[in-house]
């Protein structure tokens, strides 16, 4: 019995922490030029304000303004509430004068929370790649808005497939629910005769035979069937509606960013006692 259980649990759970990819519902992309200056003995970076050199856009962070701490590029941003299956990702790009790009590794960036809901994201030793300041630069900075859908694919759905481990799960719940109550009745049975057989004064039987014994251990049988089976079905039935709601959650932003199509269909239909006509069919 153990082993239909742990394979019941094993692809129900299989199926619920499998990694969730991320894809790119919607993209902003900015240029923002920029020169390097000395003043005082210090590095400066020179740029338009930040109203006219940064688009904001519902659901995107929003650009605050890019200055220069040291050597690094700080570019300061603020975060959206959003649905919890949305994230964001923020990408940077150097344009050098001749044309070249350069995108920073992975160990260069550093994202930093701030006092006050901003963040800072850090670009290390940006000024390295900036090898004379009286050129002019550029960097293009790409807000993606990321989720755990693909507007590429079909709209998300609990297909059956989906359902399946949890009907598996709630299959093996209601066998053991039934299997305790198979043993409940064996439970009485026993009980029954022992009651029977002390009444008629027959000796006391051996341990092999001894229908009071068996009874208790048909009990606890019973005992642990049926509540292990209730809550495999408890469990599986709030996991059921978990994955609901979530499946909903990504099929609202699935209609928000992606966007759902209706495709209409002619074709002939043989109709009774009028002939030959056409029928509608419409597809989402």
């Amino acid at each position: 019995m153990r082993r239909p259980i742990l394979f019941a649990l094993v692809l129900l759970l299989s199926q619920l922490v499998s990694a969730q990819k991320l894809y790119p519902l919607r993209v902003l992309d900015d240029s923002i030029a920029f020169q390097i200056t000395t003043q005082n003995g210090k590095l400066e970076l020179r740029t338009p304000t930040a109203t006219e050199v940064f688009n904001s856009k519902k659901d995107f962070p929003t650009l605050i303004a890019l200055r220069l701490e040291g050597s690094d590029l700080v570019l300061e941003y603020q975060p959206q509430k959003t649905a919890d299956i949305l994230s964001y990702d923020i990408t940077l790009r150097l344009q050098l004068a001749d044309g070249q790009t350069i995108n920073p590794l992975a160990y260069e960036l550093s994202n930093v929370e701030q006092a006050g809901g901003t963040s800072r994201l850090v670009w290390l030793d940006a000024v390295e790649y900036l090898p004379d300041f009286s050129a002019g630069y550029s960097l293009h900075v790409r807000r993606s808005l990321m989720g755990a859908v693909n507007c590429e694919g079909r709209r998300p759905t609990f297909s059956l497939k989906k359902q399946l481990p949890h009907y598996a799960a709630g299959s093996v719940g209601l066998v053991l629910v039934g299997l305790g109550q198979v043993y409940r009745d064996q439970r009485d049975t026993y009980y029954s005769d022992y009651q029977k057989n002390w009444a008629d004064g027959l000796p006391v039987p051996d341990d092999k035979n001894n229908k009071q014994k068996t009874a208790v251990e048909k009990n606890r049988n019973a005992s642990i069937c049926t509540w292990t089976g209730l809550a495999i079905l408890g469990v599986d039935a709030l996991l059921f509606v978990w994955r609901g709601q979530k499946i909903k959650k990504k099929q609202r932003v699935y209609d928000k960013f992606c966007g759902t199509s209706t495709s209409f269909n002619l074709r002939p239909v043989l109709m009774p006692g009028a002939g030959l006509g056409l029928g509608i069919s419409c597809s989402w």
